[in-house]
């Protein structure tokens, strides 16, 4: 990809008009939807996060993440984890206890990231999450640390205890 700086001060993106002019072919009418095609191939080649997630950055962003999962499942949404969680200097603390609920939606590690945990729980279920839906996506993604249960625990696991969804690439 290519970026060029314009007398007039404008920017022009290469790697757009060279993807319009591959997929332009014939009548006046496709050019339109053609730059519109071309633009989202050229957002999702050239390695931008998903424009329709929800960035995690602060601790703040995770506080309301974990709220959204307890409250409505994340039921359809997507969140992507720009940072580690607890690790030194991270602006995320240690996990110590469980995300209560069911997870339903999609969270994306950004390809490196890692979450910390420190979890001792006497809950049935004890994990990252207590439970994950079928629906339900964590990609690129490792959970590292301690998970601990009690007497009372029937089942133990690093992302979740129950009922695990679809799952890509890292663990």
């Amino acid at each position: 990809m290519k970026t060029n700086l314009l007398k007039n001060g404008a920017v022009e993106n290469t790697a757009v008009e060279d993807a319009t002019k591959f997929l332009t072919y014939g009548s006046e009418k496709h050019k339109f939807r053609n730059k519109f095609v071309a633009l989202f191939i050229c957002l999702f080649l050239f390695g931008t996060a998903n424009i329709f997630a929800q960035q995690i950055w602060t601790q703040a962003q995770w506080d309301a993440f974990v709220l959204n999962v307890v409250t409505t499942g994340a039921q359809g949404s997507v969140y992507t984890l720009m940072v580690d969680v607890g690790t030194p200097g991270s602006p995320i603390g240690i996990i110590t206890t469980p995300i209560d609920g069911t997870f339903q939606g999609t969270l994306i590690g950004n390809n490196n990231n890692r979450i910390m945990v420190n979890i001792n729980d006497n809950n049935e279920y004890v994990g990252l999450f207590r439970n994950v839906a079928n629906n339900a996506l964590i990609s690129n993604l490792v959970v590292d640390g301690q998970i601990t249960g009690g007497p009372n625990s029937k089942a133990i696991g690093g992302f979740a205890c129950q009922k695990l969804g679809r799952r890509t690439q890292k663990y």
